[in-house]
Formats: structure tokens, C-alpha cells, sequence
């Protein structure tokens, strides 16, 4: 079996995987939908973090040391929600738009500007609780970062 066939069978069935988390989860987004009106799609963000970000970023968020940093809790690149957002919005080195890159890191980041900001919000909010424990962020936030930019 290829390392493609692998990851695609390893990808399916984190997919297809379901925990207690999932239970906690939706009653901090139920909570979060009373204070803003806006729950994020887990499933969205899932799929779409299952799509752009495991390969590199890993299916635990752990990264891999000297190549793609962690995004679990603690990880620099979680600490600041606007800078996390303009990485995802314009990518990371290599392309002249790009976030430069900081140097501690190998690869380079592709930009997901072509996701709408309802889809990053499920993503990025995907990451942050999944990962981290932390509350999900709403697509005006992404909006307010995406204007900032323009």
C-alpha cells in the first residue's frame, strides 16, 4: 500500500470517528450560539481540516518537529487569533503575498483566502476545540481580519 492509500484510509477513519469530546463540544456550542447566534459546523471544520491542514499539521495537531508547528494548546502559533487567521487567509513562505516565514519551520503553508469566511470559521474553530479546549471563533472575526488585510 502507497503512503497516499494510507493517509487516505487514515484520514477516512479519523473521520469516521466519534468521542466524548464531541458531546462537551456541543454544549460549548450551544452555549457559544446564546452569546453570539453563530455555532460553528464541526463537521465542516473537520472535513476541511481533514482536507487542507492533516497531512501536514498531523490528525492530533501536533505538526511535525522542524517542518509544520503544533496546533495544540500551548503552540505559539495559537496564541494570537488574528495572526493564526491571516496565516490560514494568506498562507505561510514561499509565495510573495504570504505571511513571511519565521525560519524555524521547513515547509511552507499554502493560502486558503478561497475558503468563504463562514468555511474558515468552521475550521479554525474546529482546530481550537478539537485541539486546544478553546472557544471557536465566528466568521465575522475571520471577516474583520480578511478587511484588515485588503
Amino acid at each position: 500500500m502507497t503512503k497516499a492509500s494510507l493517509l487516505c484510509v487514515f484520514a477516512l477513519a479519523i473521520a469516521g470517528c466519534t468521542d466524548e469530546r464531541q458531546s462537551a463540544q456541543t454544549d460549548s456550542q450551544s452555549t457559544q450560539s446564546k452569546v453570539s447566534g453563530w455555532v460553528p459546523d464541526r463537521a465542516e471544520g473537520q472535513a476541511l481540516y481533514l482536507q487542507t491542514c492533516l497531512a501536514c499539521h498531523q490528525a492530533d495537531g501536533s505538526g511535525v518537529p522542524g517542518m509544520q508547528p503544533a496546533l495544540r494548546a500551548g503552540s505559539s502559533v495559537m496564541t494570537d487569533i488574528d495572526r493564526a487567521i491571516e496565516v490560514i487567509l494568506r498562507g505561510m513562505g514561499g509565495a510573495e503575498t504570504a505571511v513571511p516565514a519565521s525560519g524555524e519551520y521547513a515547509m511552507v503553508m499554502p493560502a486558503s483566502a478561497h475558503l468563504s469566511d463562514q468555511q474558515i470559521a468552521n475550521l479554525f474553530s474546529y482546530i481550537r476545540q478539537e485541539f486546544n479546549g478553546t472557544s471557536p471563533i465566528s466568521p465575522d472575526k475571520v471577516r474583520a481580519v480578511r478587511d484588515q488585510l485588503e
